[in-house]
């Protein structure tokens, strides 16, 4: 049961973290140089973002 409740806790946390970041971003209130540390690390290695453009983005090249 421990475990259960450490993985809530940690679901629950990284959850309120990923929100904190978007609240600040959406705001302007962030600096570029925190995607990395505050949104990346969340998402899958081989993640692509596609903009409006329709180009493939790497996580990698996410934070350029």
């Amino acid at each position: 049961m421990p475990q259960q409740h450490d993985l809530a806790f940690t679901i629950a946390q990284n959850v309120t973290d990923i929100h904190v970041f978007f609240v600040q971003w959406f705001r302007g209130t962030i600096a570029k140089d925190t995607l990395e540390t505050a949104f990346l690390q969340y998402l899958a290695p081989g993640f692509f973002y596609v903009p409006p453009s329709g180009t493939l983005v790497p996580k990698a090249q996410m934070a350029e």
